[in-house]
């Protein structure tokens, strides 16, 4: 084939979805999208805030403490899981959208409220601070 300037040029070939996934794995690691860290702050945020409610359930109504107790632990977990997934994604990246000391910092501190959240639940519960 020629183009309009006489030269010949190779029809162009269907890239497979391997290489287009490929493509779009570069993509990302050397030009990330900031949103999906805030997303993932955000998570974090939400199941701090969760926990907080729920501790604050807890003590305004004793009787269901423990049970409280519980899913503040799960939530914590939850919290931890998209922090480890936040300091993960950063490490796979080449340029990471913010320093990665500053991300890294503000998931460990987001992570250790919600941890502090679920330490004062178990104490709570474990001196029968609510009954």
């Amino acid at each position: 084939m020629q183009n309009a300037a006489g030269l010949s040029r190779q029809p162009s070939r269907a890239r497979s979805p391997l290489e287009l996934g490929m493509e779009n794995g570069i993509r990302e690691r050397l030009f990330p999208d900031e949103a999906k860290f805030f997303a993932a702050f955000g998570k974090i945020a939400t199941q701090l805030t969760l926990a907080a409610t729920l501790l604050a359930e807890g003590f305004d109504d004793p009787a269901r403490f423990s049970e409280l107790a519980v899913t503040i632990h799960t939530v914590d977990r939850e919290a931890d899981e998209a922090a480890r997934g936040v300091d993960l994604r950063v490490e796979r990246m080449l340029i990471p959208p913010m320093d990665r000391e500053d991300i890294h910092l503000l998931s460990t501190r987001l992570r250790r409220v919600v941890d502090i959240l679920g330490g004062t639940a178990r104490r709570a519960v474990s001196v029968r601070a609510v009954e």
